[in-house]
């Protein structure tokens, strides 16, 4: 037993590693080897889970410096009427669909929001159905247009029937052209007050 590395987790990291090592420790050494491991690992399971939604959504801004654009999380409140755009920094699936929607469900009142998927590394069905659910919430009120979305994406959209919900000249690889199509769409040919046009 090494009780300097159980000291370091309770005393340097989260209070659940440390409960996660004990727990499986403790199942171990008083009922079995397997027991320890299987809880041990469910334990791991749904503190991941938790850690994943808890930081599923962010609010981004855009910072332009030396010619170089960069997507930058913020917790500053933006007053844009123009564009909001949102970043979904975790994969969509069952664990985290519900807290995506939650996040979303109330935006800054602009007229096109943008969701960044380039961080989603996958979908499952639930996910999908949340983002469906999300593009439906909005699309009375917003433009919606996606970026972040490879072909790959476009055919899982086609074959799910995501397609029926958002359009495909609604869908950007990259976020600099979704802002772009969100400015021009608000005929602001040179941008506004918060966002430019971005040269590709």
């Amino acid at each position: 037993v090494d009780v300097e590395v159980a000291y370091q987790l309770l005393r340097d990291h989260d209070w659940t590693d440390f409960l996660l090592l004990m727990s499986t420790f403790l199942l171990t050494v008083f009922v079995s080897l397997t027991v320890g491991i299987a809880v041990g690992m469910g334990i791991a399971s749904l503190v991941f889970m938790k850690k994943m939604s808890d930081a599923a959504v962010s609010r981004t801004v855009v910072e332009q410096k030396n010619g170089e654009t960069k997507f930058i999380s913020t917790n500053e409140k933006i007053s844009c009427p123009h564009i909001g755009i949102y970043t979904i920094d975790v994969p969509l699936f069952f664990g985290t669909a519900r807290s995506i929607v939650k996040a979303l469900a109330s935006v800054a009142p602009t007229k096109v929001i943008i969701l960044r998927l380039s961080h989603v590394a996958s979908f499952d069905a639930t996910g999908l159905q949340a983002l469906k659910e999300i593009l439906d919430m909005h699309a009375v009120r917003h433009r919606v247009y996606l970026s972040g979305i490879t072909p790959e994406t476009v055919e899982i959209f086609r074959k799910t029937g995501l397609l029926e919900t958002i359009a495909e000249d609604h869908l950007f690889e990259h976020t600099k052209e979704a802002i772009n199509a969100a400015l021009l769409f608000q005929d602001l040919p040179k941008g506004c007050d918060q966002y430019s046009i971005i040269a590709s």
